[in-house]
């Protein structure tokens, strides 16, 4: 009796492995022919890509040039001069003093108490979880110190925010020769100052951007051509926004004078 050797599944094998072949090249190619990220620049020290700012619309490449560049600078910088710019209990309670003269202002931050109440609740609810790392722990019980402060102090988170960019704005202007400033609902922002500020951290290193547009779009904001209405140069209105704000007026006259030397 003579052997037949099954050919027809050494033609199946090989169809198989033939088609096994064909998919795993394509998927090779595939695979090779995705292109890598495009870099557009880094911030402090870490690479930004392309894919990272939406360009949909012009708010939404805003959005994310704050959120890649000038925030994270906007941070470090606060870290590294947190001394001059953190502000003093005195100066919180002056400053709530003075916006609760506004009746509104007072009852919305006593009204969000219960609010406040509920948060800190949570946030000691979720310090009790036995797997939290020790870097969240910490930004939990950061968050609760300040959630406790609002709680003794209604309006002192807002007040510490508005204190801290105050405190930015006038040594950016002290530091860097003045120029426009831009009236906001609460309170001020410098702009030529800033412009000055970035373009100096920029050669220090921050951050850089090697998109010339995107470099622009991050820059326009504090250039001439986004004035509007809003934007003087007055001296006194400096003078009343930047170095004298009613409401550190009102810490210096609560503090004691002290007598003269003759």
């Amino acid at each position: 009796m003579q052997f037949a050797f099954p050919f027809h599944r050494l033609a199946n094998y090989t169809l198989i492995v033939s088609c096994l072949f064909a998919i795993s090249s394509s998927l090779a190619a595939q695979k090779s022919e995705t292109p890598p990220r495009e870099q557009i620049g880094t911030c402090l020290g870490k690479p930004v890509y392309r894919d990272q700012i939406r360009t949909e619309s012009i708010s939404e490449r805003n959005m994310d040039l704050n959120q890649y560049f000038f925030g994270p600078v906007f941070d470090r910088y606060y870290a590294e001069h947190q001394s001059i710019l953190e502000p003093t209990p005195q100066e919180i309670k002056a400053f709530i003093t003075d916006m609760h003269k506004n009746p509104k202002i007072r009852d919305m931050d006593l009204g969000n108490m219960f609010q406040t109440r509920g948060q800190i609740g949570w946030v000691k609810t979720q310090l009790k979880a036995p797997e939290l790392s020790k870097a969240d722990r910490q930004k939990l019980e950061q968050e609760l110190r300040e959630l406790q402060a609002e709680l003794a102090m209604p309006g002192s988170s807002d007040a510490r925010m508005l204190i801290t960019v105050w405190k930015l704005d006038r040594h950016l202007y002290k530091k860097y020769g003045g120029g426009r400033i831009r009236l906001l609902k609460m309170g001020i922002e410098t702009i030529d100052a800033t412009h000055k500020w970035l373009e100096d951290l920029e050669k220090q290193g921050y951050f850089k951007i090697t998109d010339p547009e995107l470099r622009t779009a991050l820059y326009f904001y504090w250039t001439p051509a986004n004035d509007n209405d809003f934007v003087t140069e007055d001296p006194r209105i400096i003078r009343e926004s930047i170095f004298e704000p009613e409401w550190l007026k009102e810490m210096n006259a609560d503090e004691p004078l002290t007598a003269k030397k003759p």
